[in-house]
C-alpha cells in the first residue's frame, strides 16, 4: 500500500463524498483526485522523475494534499516547506533538496521575491498568479492525458521534513511510504474510537509539521471530511467542531492552553468529539486535567520523530 492509494481508494468508491473544506470551499475525494493525478502528469511532463524533491511554500492548503499525492503517484518526494523561516533559510533548505519544482502560494509573493536570486536556475516555480512564473493552470494544462505505470514500492521516499536547525543548518529527514502507512496502522489500532469514513477531523498545524503532515494523511486513511485550517485560530476551530461532525484534531500542548482559554469555552458543544491527539512537547498535568474535563472526550498522547 502506497500513500497515493487512500485517496484513490476513496475516489472509486465514494467520489462524491466529501474531502477537504477550507474556508467554506469543499472538494471531494474524486475531485481531489483527478486534480492530484492531473498534478502528477504535469511533474512528470516537466522532467520530474522517480526519487527527486518537488516543494510547496504557503500557509495550509489544498495544494499540499495535492502536492503529497502527485508527488507519490510518479514516486517523487514532497517537501512542504516552513514560510516562517526568512527568505536565506528557505534558500537552503530548497538547494539542500535539490527541489526540481516549487509551488508558491500567491501570500508568499514577498517571500518569493526575495528568495528568487538565491535558488537554481534550473528550478521551476509555479505560483497562482504571480509574474516571473508559471501559472498553476497554465503546468497543469500541459499534463499527459494518462500517466505510465512507475514502479512504487514501500520503501520509496515519499515526504521529506526539515528539523528546526537549533544547533545548525536544518537537515531533511525522509519517511517512506511504509513509514506513513505502518504509522496510520499503529495510530488506528491505538484508537478507542476509530474514525469512520466520512466523519469530520479538524487540521489547525501546519503541514510542515509532522503533526500537520501526518494528521492529513491519517484523514485520507480512514476517508474523512477534513476541514482545513490555514493557521490555528482557537475561535475557528471552537466553532467549527460545532458546525461539523468532527470526531479528532490534533494540536500541541499550547494550542490546547489557547483553547482552553478562549472566552465562552464553557457554552461549547463538544458532544460530537472522540479524541484529541496531542504531542511535539511536553503537556502539563494542569493543562491536560482542565482539557479533560473540558472537552469530555479521550486524549492520546502522539510521539514522533521528523
Amino acid at each position: 500500500m502506497l500513500v497515493h492509494h487512500f485517496l484513490e481508494y476513496y475516489a472509486r468508491n465514494t467520489p462524491a463524498m466529501p474531502c477537504l473544506t477550507q474556508e467554506d470551499v469543499t472538494h471531494s475525494y474524486g475531485e481531489l483526485q483527478q486534480r492530484s493525478e492531473q498534478l502528477a502528469g504535469a511533474l512528470y511532463a516537466s522532467g520530474v522523475g522517480k526519487g527527486e524533491r518537488v516543494a510547496i511554500l504557503g500557509e495550509n492548503s489544498v495544494e499540499h494534499l495535492l502536492l503529497t499525492n502527485a508527488a507519490s503517484r510518479i514516486g517523487a518526494v514532497a517537501v512542504p516547506l516552513n514560510y516562517r523561516l526568512a527568505p536565506a533559510e528557505l534558500a537552503f533548505i530548497i538547494n539542500d533538496a535539490g527541489v526540481r519544482v516549487l509551488i508558491v502560494l500567491d501570500d508568499l509573493a514577498d517571500t518569493l521575491t526575495g528568495l528568487r536570486a538565491q535558488l537554481e536556475e534550473d528550478l521551476v516555480v509555479v505560483t497562482g498568479s504571480l509574474p516571473e512564473s508559471v501559472h498553476l493552470e497554465d503546468y497543469l494544462a500541459g499534463a499527459p492525458r494518462e500517466l505510465p505505470d512507475i514502479a512504487v514500492e514501500g520503501a520509496d521516499p515519499v515526504i521529506q521534513l526539515y528539523t528546526s536547525g537549533t544547533t545548525g543548518n536544518p537537515k531533511g529527514v525522509v519517511s517512506s511510504h511504509a513509514n506513513l502507512v505502518t504509522l496510520q496502522v499503529m495510530n488506528t489500532l491505538a484508537m478507542s474510537t476509530r474514525p469512520d469514513p466520512g466523519s469530520a477531523s479538524i487540521i489547525c498545524a501546519p503541514l510542515f509539521h509532522i503533526g500537520g503532515a501526518g494528521s492529513l494523511v491519517a484523514s485520507l486513511y480512514a476517508g474523512q471530511h477534513t476541514i482545513l485550517h490555514k493557521a490555528f485560530d482557537p475561535v475557528q476551530l471552537l466553532d467549527d467542531i460545532e458546525r461539523y461532525p468532527v470526531a479528532g484534531v490534533f494540536m500541541v500542548p499550547a494550542m490546547i492552553m489557547f483553547v482552553l482559554q478562549t472566552p465562552g469555552i464553557e457554552n461549547r458543544d463538544f458532544r460530537q468529539l472522540k479524541q484529541i491527539y496531542y504531542g511535539a512537547s511536553p503537556i502539563s498535568e494542569s493543562v491536560l486535567r482542565q482539557a479533560l474535563e473540558v472537552f469530555q472526550c479521550n486524549f492520546i498522547q502522539m510521539y514522533g520523530m521528523t
